[in-house]
């Protein structure tokens, strides 16, 4: 249930409507310390047009007064970036440097520095409490900051299973006290992306892994768009193929989907390309899961 992308309430009716068919676990993913658009219209921008917001279309509202004249936002996953040229209580004016669409409800990632924001929203804490009395016993922190981020989370739901997502700077620079701190972590390869370069996702992934076979008892998730091709094609393209198989050569626990099931054409063929492609590693590697 990513809460990124869903109310309290919407949280809820997923939830029962998925237990009326399977008994399937299910992980409850909070909206954690991330910037987001909101209340703003959908239209796409172009090189050196003038954007300008409100506080009330850029949240959490800690995020306002972080960001400062001369800062790139990186917006959505549509190609848009802005340069913020003013800024003051009542309005962000930005210059459009990269062309793209701005929608509600997208990340936004400030490039030349980190953020602070809480760890979790008061949405978040709203549908903890909520999914906890419906018995749910998953819970993914997005956007941990740091190790002490982790032993917060660990406080607010001790014996519950938890997974900490790695989708930050902030992160990988704490990265190895944050194995001592959790146990299960997922690489969000979308958002980190935004973070330290498309180019470098690579690099961090092979030292998250690095990371994890120094820390006995940890395990490592991959996720976003392996397949992204098949959002609207019925196949994947061999490059797809080929990074499914080596994030299982790196040994990853488990490897997640995320817009080819969520909003993709093919779904359930989605899933069956990478069970076949486990099945292909399994037979040349010996694997026992």
């Amino acid at each position: 249930m990513n809460m990124s992308h869903m109310t309290v309430a919407g949280m809820v009716d997923a939830i029962d409507e998925i237990r009326r068919h399977t008994d399937v676990p299910i992980c409850v993913d909070t909206e954690g310390a991330q910037i987001r658009t909101a209340n703003v219209d959908e239209r796409d921008y172009s090189m050196d047009d003038t954007l300008v917001f409100g506080p009330e279309q850029i949240t959490p509202t800690e995020a306002w007064d972080q960001i400062r004249p001369g800062d790139t936002m990186i917006i959505g996953f549509d190609g848009l970036q802005v340069r913020v040229l003013e800024s003051d209580t009542y309005a962000m004016t930005c210059r459009c440097t990269q062309s793209g669409r701005l929608s509600p409800n997208k990340g936004v990632h400030v490039a030349e520095h980190q953020v602070t924001l809480p760890a979790l929203s008061s949405k978040d804490h709203q549908a903890i409490a909520t999914a906890r009395a419906m018995g749910i016993e998953t819970f993914a922190l997005s956007f941990t900051q740091n190790a002490q981020s982790i032993e917060q989370f660990e406080h607010l739901l001790p014996g519950h299973r938890l997974i900490y997502k790695i989708e930050t700077r902030s992160a990988m620079a704490d990265l190895e006290n944050m194995f001592r701190s959790g146990r299960q972590f997922l690489i969000d390869r979308g958002d980190l992306g935004k973070e330290i370069g498309a180019e470098q996702v690579p690099v961090a992934q092979r030292r998250v892994m690095r990371q994890r076979g120094l820390t006995p008892g940890t395990q490592v998730y991959m996720a976003t768009n392996f397949l992204e091709s098949m959002i609207d094609r019925s196949e994947p393209t061999r490059a797809e193929i080929s990074d499914v198989y080596t994030a299982l050569e790196q040994g990853a626990d488990g490897l997640v989907l995320a817009a080819e099931t969520a909003i993709g054409q093919h779904p359930m063929e989605c899933v069956r390309q990478v069970h076949r492609i486990f099945e292909v590693f399994q037979q040349n590697s010996g694997a026992a899961t």
